[in-house]
């Protein structure tokens, strides 16, 4: 914010800080930063003082886009009236009485004025009202326009013993509508272009994450479908094991009842004459090993012993012992009694 104070003779310069976004007279703290003066009289073009200004901001690098206006003292004129009784539109009056109060022949549209009440002890409606010429103001604006500065206050100076014109304010109102069109437009142009972003930071974050959800639900699936095949060809390796046990199960009890056929066809082709079987045992166990038994009569040892040697000879077993012999009561079956002299026997082995 510059500040230009209008004299008769200079003009003052100064850069003025304040934290508020939109000005308001009268409510705003002002710093001043920096301040100039140079020689500015009422005869000098307004496009000169801009020209001038301007390069006074390079200098100081100064960025600055708005201006607060005070023009001279003396560009003021001060008037009181009383308002008539009733409800009264008061800048309508005083636009209607603007030749009588300033006593002088001027037109509404030649000047610019302001007003303030003043407080009176008889209880009258009376008012304080500030005339500037249009003028004035104009100059002032042009000076704004060449150096580049938007007017937001065009107020007055003071002179000692005069009333204060501080808190009367002469910006004519199309330009300050426009003034405040523009800085609210701006707000609202900014507004949206935040918004706009962050709407799209916020549809950017969606399409990011449903993205993420969908390369992860992909990841999901591949890894399920994986999983069914794998649990798919376990079980079917697992049917395929259970098959070939079964086979293999089966090929081990038909490999048995075959050794164990065969061993009984040994044994029986090992009788040898005079010996009768009782009992046939055959045994296993151990898997892949056979015992076998042989419990019967023969009509004398020496046939027995005959029968032994046969054994012991035999390709088919082996480590062949002679349990028993004699006859004793009960260890024979009692459903084929034992011819009269017959020698009893038991005989056990290996099958090989």
């Amino acid at each position: 914010m510059i500040g230009l104070d209008f004299t008769d003779h200079d003009l003052c310069i100064a850069e003025l800080e304040t934290p508020g976004l939109v000005y308001s007279p009268g409510k705003q703290h002002w710093v001043e930063r920096w301040n100039e003066r140079f020689k500015c009289t009422p005869e000098n073009h307004p496009d000169e003082t801009g020209a001038r200004l301007t390069e006074l901001f390079g200098a100081r690098n100064c960025r600055a886009t708005r201006a607060r206006l005070a023009l001279r003292p003396q560009a003021a004129r001060i008037v009181q009236a009383d308002l008539p009784e009733g409800d009264v539109r008061v800048r309508e009056w005083i636009e209607d009485h603007a030749e009588t109060l300033l006593q002088l022949p001027v037109s509404a549209r030649d000047i610019v004025f302001d007003y303030r009440p003043v407080a009176d002890a008889d209880g009258a409606h009376r008012i304080e009202i500030a005339f500037v010429r249009r003028a004035e103001i104009e100059r002032s604006l042009s000076v704004c326009r060449s150096a580049g500065l938007q007017a937001v206050s065009i107020g007055a100076g003071r002179i000692e013993g005069e009333p204060d014109l501080g808190e009367f304010q002469f910006l004519p109102a199309d330009i300050r509508e426009t003034g405040e069109t523009q800085l609210w437009r701006s707000l609202l142009q900014r507004t949206a272009l935040a918004c706009g972003g962050l709407l799209l930071t916020l549809l950017l974050l969606q399409s990011v994450a449903a993205f993420y959800v969908e390369t992860r639900k992909t990841a999901i699936d591949e890894a399920s479908q994986a999983m069914e095949a794998t649990a798919r060809e376990v079980a079917m390796r697992a049917s395929a094991v259970q098959t070939l046990e079964e086979r293999v199960a089966t090929m081990r009890v038909g490999t048995h009842r075959s050794q164990v056929a065969h061993t009984l066809h040994d044994l029986a082709a090992s009788v040898t004459p005079g010996v009768r079987f009782q009992a046939l045992e055959v045994q296993a166990p151990e898997r892949g090993k056979e015992n076998f038994a042989v419990s019967g009569e023969v009509v004398t040892h020496a046939r027995l012993a005959v029968y032994l040697a046969s054994l012991d000879t035999a390709r088919f077993c082996s480590g062949v012992q002679l349990l028993q012999s004699g006859r004793e009561k009960g260890a024979w079956p009692e459903e084929e009694p034992a011819a009269p002299g017959a020698v009893g026997f038991m005989v056990q082995g290996g099958v090989r």
